[in-house]
């Protein structure tokens, strides 16, 4: 398995740069990993205070409200805050805490007001205008050097090329790489078991099967209340995530991916014609009712709402998703989703998905914070107790901790592990007594947990199943652009968002035509910057060739 995700793996080195969790290490515990000596796990002498900044989204929020009660942890003091403080004497400041949406619009005004964090993670792109105004320490390659233990830096080496370069410039690191395995941008089809059952459908192979099943959750009233109140598939209005299986059914991929083309050159999904018959579908499938006619002003997160509200019928979301499904599934009696396979525009022609790069933000420093090195010894620390304390990550008397961790390093394989290991428990083959610790504590909450059971429990429905078989199967495939953003991807970015949203929009709500629409995008498209940003990402393609 390890060298067969080698290609697409990118090892989840760092994460949702502060958060919570329970009550593992409390404060007064003994000092288990922090050294004396300076070094990878050096603790200071005298309290070093981290300054950090947090954008929370509704789940979370829910996830922080109920720790508080179980353990009394808050995002301010937990096992998090206890750990760094106990064993590196890092002490951690929160300076603003706001709802994820407004975070860009908080982060930009700290900037602009000059009051930065001491460490924040950004965008690729910020990095490059946070280093012309000269805000951000300008290189930390020597603190990477010096103070990065062994296995920090294997999880850097394991990233491949393009990990170090995308946060460098001129040979000088600007931030240290945040990254995640990008298969988790896969995604999956998730369905109410129940009303398939309440309908009399089976879960859908094809798109023609897909459009059979969505018209019954909208007309045959399968939450049973009586009224027009359903919806078939949740949608958003970022358009690439709940939508993107729909795209890739037709052969297309919108959501800022680099293809090869014949004549070997990179070309932009976004703008191919195979765009318009994906976008055509869904403009008949909004026109048959079959998603929310709002979803253009709601966010993923508030389409999640929609989802808990017991009014969606199927989810295309990531392999986790199921995490975020626990309101419905807790208040309405029978709720049961399980995790199936893409469907597929042609029988026996299996949809192929695509996943983002790796390394996707960094972490930079303000210039003016004095131990640029303390970020890297908290990653230090979080890769090392991951293994040794699984606790922080999973713990079966609390709600979800690993997304709040200040640092979060887990092991990019460690979910194809704890599959094949309960599910060699499962086929007889070993006994639930000899699981890794943090492996029995999952094992032991199968039964109880709907989260543990779809994603490692439900053998071959198992969404982690899912994942490993797309992987085996070649039905998903990586962005050939993985570089740094070009200058003008920088300078041109919101503008051909605002563009993609606009005309896309229009398409699948306003009945436009779908060949005089697009065609008029892509001419825009590439006058407003895309002609210049192909130009410069194939110079950067021919540097990796």
């Amino acid at each position: 398995m390890k060298r067969l995700l080698a290609w697409l793996l990118c090892l989840c080195i760092l994460s949702a740069l502060f958060g919570v969790c329970g009550t593992a290490f409390a404060a007064e515990a003994e000092r288990k990993y922090g050294t004396d000596e300076d070094g990878p796990f050096g603790r200071y002498a005298e309290p070093v205070t981290v300054r950090v900044v947090k954008g929370i989204h509704s789940t979370e929020a829910d996830r922080f409200s109920e720790l508080e009660k179980i353990t009394g942890e808050t995002l301010y003091k937990n096992r998090w805050t206890d750990l760094f403080e106990r064993e590196l004497n890092i002490k951690i400041e929160y300076m603003w805490v706001v709802d994820e949406s407004q975070y860009q619009q908080k982060f930009k005004l700290a900037e602009a007001s000059g009051e930065l964090p001491d460490v924040v993670n950004v965008k690729l792109a910020d990095i490059q205008t946070m280093s012309e105004a000269g805000a951000i320490c300008e290189d930390l390659r020597p603190y990477y050097d010096q103070y990065a233990s062994d296995q920090f830096k294997a999880s850097i080496d394991a990233l491949g090329y393009g990990a170090l370069e995308s946060v460098s410039e001129n040979g000088k690191m600007k931030a240290y790489p945040y990254a995640r395995p990008n298969i988790h941008d896969n995604k999956y089809m998730f369905i109410r078991e129940d009303w398939l059952e309440k309908v009399g459908k089976k879960a859908p192979t094809t798109i023609a099967e897909l459009e059979d099943v969505l018209e019954a959750f909208v007309t045959q009233d399968p939450d049973g209340n009586g009224q027009n109140d359903t919806f078939g598939m949740a949608a958003e209005n970022s358009l690439f995530y709940h939508f993107a299986p729909i795209f890739w059914a037709y052969g297309a991929y919108p959501d800022k991916t680099w293809l090869k083309a014949e004549d070997g050159s990179l070309v932009y999904g976004r703008i191919q014609p195979a765009m318009k018959d994906a976008l055509r579908k869904l403009q008949q499938m909004y026109n048959q009712g079959f998603f929310d006619p709002e979803f253009p002003l709601k966010s993923e997160f508030q389409a999640k709402s929609t989802i808990n509200a017991n009014r969606v019928g199927i989810d295309f979301a990531g392999f986790w998703e199921i995490e975020n499904l626990g309101p419905v599934i807790s208040s309405v009696p029978g709720c049961k989703w399980n995790a199936y396979p893409l469907p597929s525009l042609e029988p026996g022609k299996p949809t192929v998905g695509a996943i983002g790069a790796g390394v996707t933000n960094g972490y930079v420093v303000n210039k003016n914070f004095e131990h640029p090195e303390a970020i890297i010894k908290m990653m230090n620390l979080a890769i090392r107790v991951c293994n040794d304390a699984p606790e922080i990550y999973v713990d079966a008397e609390v709600p979800t901790v690993w997304p709040l961790a200040p640092v979060y390093a887990p092991d990019p394989e460690n979910d194809f592990r704890t599959y094949e290991a309960i599910r060699s428990v499962q086929d007889g083959k070993t006994k639930a007594e000899d699981l890794k610790p943090s492996i029995r504590v999952i094992y032991d909450e199968l039964g109880a947990s709907d989260k543990y059971m779809s994603m490692f429990g439900a053998k071959d429905n198992a969404s982690v199943n899912l994942m490993i078989q797309a992987i085996q199967n070649g039905w998903v495939f990586g962005n050939q652009f993985f570089g740094a953003p070009t200058p003008t991807m920088v300078e041109r970015e919101g503008t051909l968002e605002e563009l993609t949203t606009t005309a896309f929009i229009k398409i699948i709500t306003d009945n436009a035509d779908v060949d005089e629409t697009f065609d008029k995008f892509v001419a825009d498209w590439k006058a407003l910057g895309g002609d210049q940003i192909t130009r410069e990402v194939n110079e950067w393609f021919k540097t990796v060739q």
